[in-house]
């Protein structure tokens, strides 16, 4: 159904995907009727084996080229973005895909290209929780913890009652030395949603915040 477009499957209502069952007609059509040509013009049978291994060839460049689009999914969506202009729903995908090789890049050790791809995730995606978390996250491991506190300020600022925003918080003030941020509202309860993060066992932990 969602092939001949009655349905739609997804957020997607045209996908390459959609064209391969319709196809197989005319592959059977293009080999049978080959094969056919071949057996009534027998004379020009050179012409269809110059013309088929061209065919292949050009196909085979082809398919080349289009695999290493398919490489990764940050490849792809910046190949997507570069050829419709970059719509509102591929910029959230171009943010999830920096995310993701940020975390990556956050578990091989590599902090300052994870900063990097998670400032692009920001950029394209900028009210996302997990994409701060994990910048908030890689700035502290780097030794930025001024910088830090603006992401997870942002991070609170979007869901103030999610918890792991204020231990944070907690977290980058103490290892600045100082109880609150200058101005905050929220440091308060940031001090004390950390502690009590350290007295609840599965609880978040200083830990968590990585």
């Amino acid at each position: 159904m969602p092939v001949i477009g009655i349905v739609q499957f997804g957020v997607q209502s045209i996908a390459d995907r959609y064209t391969y069952v319709p196809h197989v007609g005319l592959f059977v059509l293009a080999a049978w009727g080959a094969a056919d040509l071949m057996r009534r013009l027998p004379k020009h049978r050179h012409v269809f084996s110059d013309v088929a291994g061209a065919w292949v060839v050009f196909l085979s460049a082809t398919t080349w080229g289009q695999a290493g689009v398919w490489r990764d999914s940050l490849t792809l969506f910046r190949h997507s973005a570069d050829a419709t202009g970059s719509p509102a729903r591929l910029n959230q995908g171009l943010g999830f895909a920096y995310r993701e090789r940020g975390a990556g890049r956050i578990q091989g050790g590599n902090l300052d290209g994870a900063i990097e791809d998670l400032r692009e995730s920001d950029r394209y995606k900028p009210y996302d929780p997990e994409t701060l978390w994990l910048l908030g996250g890689a700035l502290m491991d780097a030794g930025r913890p001024g910088e830090a506190e603006a992401v997870v300020s942002r991070l609170v600022d979007i869901d103030p009652d999610a918890e792991r925003g204020h231990v944070g918080l907690g977290l980058i003030y103490e290892s600045q030395g100082r109880r609150t941020s200058p101005g905050s509202s929220s440091g308060g309860r940031s001090r004390s949603t950390l502690r009590a993060g350290r007295r609840r066992p599965g609880s978040l932990r200083p830990a968590d915040f990585r």
